[in-house]
């Protein structure tokens, strides 16, 4: 293969090195926090926790939670998107399914933020708004982005890019 031909991907992957441009991820950021406020407050509410959702805050019995702009899950889907690509070109598998492990990143990760959103809300039913708030709301991100992490590598189990001949 001409040494041009291998350097696209490399080099094409670089572009994830650069932060979107602010009013694109303006753009992009307060959609998400509304439709993640919407859908962690149906939960709740699926769970019998009353809540009431007002923009991007979350209301419950005793506490008020805004969904920030970081707390949009676009940050995850970018790196899990990036990773996606990554894993996408490793595997060995055909064009449509690797595109399709990467397609799978952005619900993967959009599912995941909102879980970590319901859990931070749990936690600061259960155990109090500060160890919701401190600890726990930092570490929830590593946690919950290995765990879209896992389920997209499921995804491409699932589909057959992770079997020895079968792609």
């Amino acid at each position: 293969m001409p040494t041009q031909l291998r350097l696209w991907f490399p080099i094409f992957y670089l572009l994830f090195m650069f932060p979107l441009p602010y009013a694109v991820s303006a753009a992009v950021a307060f959609p998400l926090q509304l439709v993640s406020s919407k859908y962690a407050t149906l939960m709740l509410e699926l769970m019998g926790i009353s809540a009431l959702q007002e923009g991007v805050n979350i209301h419950v019995p005793g506490f008020s939670f805004i969904i920030e702009r970081g707390c949009s899950g676009l940050q995850s889907t970018m790196a899990l998107l990036a990773l996606s690509v990554l894993v996408a070109y490793l595997l060995r598998c055909s064009t449509g399914r690797r595109l399709f492990i990467v397609f799978a990143a952005v619900p993967a990760a959009l599912a995941a933020n909102l879980l970590r959103i319901v859990t931070v809300v749990l936690v600061a039913l259960t155990w109090g708004n500060d160890v919701a708030q401190s600890f726990f709301h930092s570490f929830s991100s590593l946690f919950v982005f290995s765990l879209a992490f896992l389920v997209l590598m499921g995804t491409a189990r699932y589909i057959g890019c992770l079997d020895a001949g079968s792609c």
